[in-house]
């Protein structure tokens, strides 16, 4: 029911969008689907798709047998995975990269889940082991933790690189910097 309920959703708003209203539509819903390439099909199913997922990954973790688990939610992650890069809903080809290694790297902690079952007899090399889950998780930590500080590094950068100009060239009329450089 609420499958149904959710892609008649996604029809009205794209009746609204393409015949109707368009620009009410953009006014009320511009936030969606603001980063989605809306030329694509598929693409303006991706917010609805995006919250399927997260709804039944939630439900998925409530079974008991962990084998189950596993299975339902890395074939969950892998029809993500296929839908990412058939329809490529991004209109930014950074955006899609960014999301892509994160799926890709959250189906490789997925498959590494059973490494902390009694499948593993051996508390050793379950320890051993667990530290390949942990080296995926920092990477993938690290990798946005790149992705917020290194835009942020390039405006401080040109911040700095304004503040220090001595004729202030840089500078309008109320003290406001002006574009130096590509990153502010």
């Amino acid at each position: 029911m609420l499958l149904v309920t959710g892609l008649m959703l996604n029809f009205v708003l794209w009746i609204e969008e393409y015949e109707f209203y368009p620009k009410k539509f953009k006014e009320k819903f511009e936030f969606i689907y603001k980063d989605l390439n809306l030329k694509e099909q598929g693409s303006i199913f991706y917010p609805f798709i995006f919250l399927m997922r997260r709804l039944l990954v939630v439900s998925v973790c409530h079974f008991d047998i962990m084998a189950v688990r596993v299975w339902l939610l890395c074939i969950l992650q892998t029809a993500y995975l296929v839908y990412l890069t058939q329809i490529k809903p991004y209109k930014n080809s950074l955006n899609y990269k960014i999301e892509l290694v994160n799926e890709i790297m959250f189906l490789i902690m997925l498959e590494l889940q059973p490494i902390f079952t009694k499948l593993i007899p051996d508390p050793a090399l379950r320890y051993k082991l667990g530290w390949i889950f942990i080296a995926v998780y920092i990477g993938l930590f690290v990798f946005n933790l790149l992705i917020v500080l290194l835009p942020l590094l390039g405006r401080v950068k040109c911040f700095l690189k304004l503040k220090a100009s001595s004729d202030n060239k840089y500078l309008t009329v109320k003290g406001k910097a002006k574009n130096c450089c590509k990153t502010c």
